[in-house]
């Protein structure tokens, strides 16, 4: 008979292990997924802390704003893929509830697209402006 060595329960003063990087979980292609549509995760909170540490926090914003067009590129093709099969919806499979849908998710893209141009615009850094 094997016997398998006891578990040790993390205390609380050790961070719970990561997943191993071969592991396909569930959770795990959500978080890659997640990151590599949403940009949220790459910026630093600009409220929190002292004067120094929102300078700080604004300087990295600004240096990882670069990444942004990366993101609009990523939206644009989902957004191409979107609107394309929305019009084939439209025409060749003539099936009002599945264009709606379509037209619902081309609408969060828009927005999605829109608000990534805008903080581009903003967290740019001005001294590369022309």
């Amino acid at each position: 008979m094997i016997r398998t060595p006891p578990t040790r329960r993390p205390s609380t003063a050790e961070p719970a292990a990561e997943p191993a990087a071969d592991d396909a979980s569930p959770r795990r292609l959500g978080r890659t997924l997640y990151r590599y549509f949403f940009y949220g995760w790459l910026f630093g909170d600009t409220e929190a802390g002292s004067a120094t540490d929102r300078t700080r926090a604004i300087g990295i914003n600004r240096d990882r704003a670069r990444w942004l067009p990366v993101y609009l590129r990523r939206w644009a093709t989902l957004g191409a893929i979107v609107g394309v099969l929305g019009r084939c919806s439209e025409t060749l499979w003539p099936h009002p509830a599945l264009a709606a849908l379509f037209a619902v998710a081309m609408t969060f893209v828009v927005v999605q697209l829109t608000i990534t141009a805008i903080c581009w615009a903003f967290l740019r850094d001005p001294r590369r402006r022309r």
